[in-house]
């Protein structure tokens, strides 16, 4: 696969299966609760134009799938908080594809992308700790553990939160400067 150019799209109606899919087979180890209605969900959401009706907290979301030679072989679903922030939720790469081509990157430098523009000042995730190539994924970009929360999602498993933020060295200074006295 010399030359393979990764293509990063919006989701359409005919990924459905391939999302459902793969979130049920990535989630099901880590997070319990019924991954097929959770796919059908957010993925409904994203294709009627990202409005989630019972998301009080979220302004938008929105689904990339990224493909290899027009195969779907990652997705990762962006949802947008009122706070101004972003979640990343899920990240998943097929499990062939992963460490391959930098899909992963290339997802969240998407999803990052897409964030700054809308302003957003923090893109932040979840991740079962036992799952520990996801998590070093995370922490290798940057982003930072925050906490974790034994049996959050799946008696067993804990939950690490990390984040990012997105906020430039100048507009951090902005937020700093009027706290930050020094006698």
């Amino acid at each position: 696969m010399i030359g393979v150019t990764p293509i990063i799209r919006e989701a359409v109606n005919s990924d459905l299966l391939f999302v459902k899919n793969l979130m049920n087979r990535a989630l099901s180890p880590y997070y319990g609760g019924d991954h097929l209605a959770h796919a059908d969900r957010i993925f409904g959401t994203h294709i009627s134009g990202g409005r989630d009706a019972l998301g009080f907290f979220s302004t938008e979301q929105r689904m990339f799938i990224v493909t290899v030679e027009n195969d779907p072989v990652g997705m990762i679903h962006l949802v947008g908080k009122r706070q101004g922030t972003y979640k990343i939720s899920p990240l998943i790469i097929v499990p062939e594809y992963q460490g391959k081509y930098g899909l992963g990157s290339l997802l969240l430098a998407h999803a990052e992308n897409y964030a700054r523009a809308r302003n957003a000042t923090q893109l932040y995730c979840t991740v079962a700790k036992e799952n520990k190539s996801a998590l070093q994924f995370f922490l290798r970009r940057g982003f930072i553990a925050a906490g974790d929360s034994p049996s959050h999602y799946k008696d067993g498993i804990t939950e690490t939160m990390v984040y990012k933020p997105l906020w430039s060295a100048k507009q951090e200074q902005k937020l700093d400067a009027p706290n930050i006295s020094v006698s």
